[in-house]
């Protein structure tokens, strides 16, 4: 391994100094390389999909958020049994303390059997991220080592025991798994935003004592080395060296009864008025507020980083209930066409094991028909895209923009109904219309109707009076023609 980071395998203007050369050959030699590479690796094979947990009920377990509310009660109760053993005088007349020693080994043990179930969880590499390790200091060291090893070999554990109230700060891991609850957000930006304010603190530290000590110096000189101020005691003991003058002046900083100091002073030297003006300007009117504003800018950065890690969160979750309903598909879908047809939906549902998926997906037995129903878009069949989202969305909560698409989509509807209302007014204004013209027709219709028979009636008479004559007529010369049939008939008279 040495040989592959040695100086001769690296580019020309990036090998390392001797330096570096020696601080890397010492990490090789101890290992740390060799295990930060073991522990890369592991992690990258636990998050890789192909993973398969050993023991999924016990990961299950560690990661269910009734087991982190569990683990936090057990470390509130122990804070609560820590603190009211402190407050009981410790003077050989407390009839408490074997209750306490039964009490402190319960919790040790819970504790301990806390630490070996997140290990089985979430394999070795859990010990190596800081909050998990420290964690774990604090189980062992002020657990097991006080409690099982050095309390019965009488080695003297009451210096380590004091340490015991560090397990109140167990309760940040409780935080961080309620950190994605909405209601836990702004208890959760305070707690990320004192612990991730340690190295701003740490350097606003640094700052603070260089700037506390470039004044010391001259507030030393100026005040305590002057003629007026030597045989001052009062004087002396507030800026008699570079120390004392540091800490009157951080006193000074916090506007701690600063004129108490300032005043007498500068009745002597009036003079020494701008120095304080000055020193309090520059560390109070611009350091602190820098300070503050780098703290908001932190608070301002944990909250965005909370959102990206919520967001990662939800599609995480949708990306697995999307592969879980895919999954539901496939065991729905009988001939692997693809398409869920109404009869292999009834067929497959009627299965136990497709029932329990469906219990576990938190879906009604009893309504399985109204499902089909409302999945349905009236083809008769649902493909893997219509049968997973149509379930996550019935799955989930109403949101504000699905009532919102609702709403929508319900005055589109009313808006649809109300042209549709006037069209058929129309329509019945105009019906109305052709009913009165229809009328108007119908009554001529009528008259003519009956024009019409009164000439067949008309007609009728002059034929049957026709008919009549003609009738006479015949007669008339039948009966003149057998009378005189040799003489010549007169030609009958003109009509």
């Amino acid at each position: 391994r040495a040989s592959c980071s040695s100086p001769a395998m690296k580019p020309e203007g990036q090998r390392p100094g001797r330096l570096g050369m020696m601080i890397e050959l010492v990490l090789h030699a101890s290992g740390y390389i060799w295990i930060r590479q073991k522990v890369r690796q592991e992690r990258e094979r636990r998050a890789s999909e192909d993973f398969v947990h050993s023991m999924p009920s016990v990961d299950a377990l560690v990661r269910s958020m009734p087991f982190e509310s569990v683990m936090g009660v057990a470390i509130l109760l122990n804070c609560g049994m820590i603190g009211w053993q402190a407050s009981i005088p410790n003077d050989g007349t407390n009839d408490l303390e074997d209750m306490f020693k039964v009490v402190e080994h319960i919790f040790t043990f819970v504790f301990l059997v806390e630490w070996m179930l997140r290990i089985a969880a979430s394999g070795w590499v859990w010990m190596f991220d800081l909050a998990n390790f420290l964690d774990f200091l604090l189980v062992f060291v002020t657990g097991v080592l006080v409690t099982w090893i050095l309390e019965p070999m009488q080695m003297g554990a009451d210096a380590v025991r004091k340490f015991t109230v560090l397990r109140g700060l167990r309760l940040v891991r409780l935080a961080r798994a309620v950190r994605l609850l909405p209601q836990f957000k702004e208890m959760w930006m305070l707690i990320r935003g004192l612990t991730d304010s340690a190295r701003t603190l740490l350097w606003t530290y640094v700052i603070i004592i260089c700037v506390l000590y470039v004044f010391a110096i001259a507030a030393t000189e100026l005040i305590a080395r002057s003629e007026d101020f030597k045989n001052d005691k009062v004087v002396q003991e507030q800026f008699g060296d570079v120390l004392l003058s540091m800490f009157t002046l951080f006193q000074i900083m916090t506007l701690d009864s600063w004129t108490a100091v300032a005043r007498p002073i500068m009745r002597k030297q009036p003079g020494v008025a701008a120095f304080f003006v000055f020193f309090i300007s520059v560390a109070v009117f611009v350091l602190m507020n820098l300070i503050t504003a780098v703290i908001v800018e932190n608070a301002f950065s944990i909250s965005r980083d909370d959102e990206e890690e919520q967001a990662r969160h939800k599609e995480r979750q949708k990306e697995k209930e999307m592969n879980e309903l895919t999954e539901l598909f496939l065991d729905l879908d009988e001939d692997g066409s693809g398409e869920l047809t109404k009869d292999e939906f009834d067929a497959a549902t009627q299965h136990p094991k497709i029932r329990r998926k469906l219990q576990v997906l938190e879906f009604d037995l009893n309504e399985l028909d109204e499902l089909w129903n409302i999945l349905d878009d009236g083809d008769g069949s649902l493909t893997v895209e219509e049968f997973a989202h149509g379930l996550r969305k019935m799955k989930g909560e109403a949101k504000s923009k699905d009532i919102m698409n609702c709403l929508k989509h319900m005055r589109m509807v009313d808006t649809h109904l109300t042209d549709l209302d006037s069209r058929v007014d129309t329509v019945e204004g105009q019906m109305s219309a052709m009913k009165d013209e229809v009328s108007g027709v119908h009554s001529d219709m009528g008259m003519l109707l009956r024009v019409c028979k009164r000439m067949q009636d008309t007609i009728q008479r002059a034929a049957d009076a026709a008919d009549k004559v003609k009738a006479q007529k015949k007669a008339a010369v039948q009966s003149t023609g057998a009378v005189a049939a040799p003489r010549a008939l007169p030609p009958a008279p003109r009509r």
